[in-house]
């Protein structure tokens, strides 16, 4: 089951990937590539590299699965 997270300050924007793999894919929608502009993110690593996130703008979906985590980055 996926949870989702929409982080209001860097603290809680790192929160949301504990325990998760830095450099794991993430999936951008293209709605949230938009609002991203200019940078992009493929990873974990590059999410929490961002000088800035759109803070309640973005929700953060991880979904666990037995063999594998997804992670998905999508507007409001």
């Amino acid at each position: 089951m996926p949870v989702s997270f929409t982080p209001h300050n860097k603290v809680e924007l790192v929160a949301c990937f504990y325990d998760i793999d830095r450099s794991l894919k993430v999936a951008v929608t293209p709605a949230a590539a938009e609002v991203l502009r200019p940078y992009s993110v493929r990873t974990v690593k590059d999410v929490l590299d961002l000088p800035a996130w759109p803070y309640n703008r973005l929700r953060i979906v991880v979904e666990r699965r037995q063999s594998s985590i997804d992670v998905t980055i999508e507007p409001l």
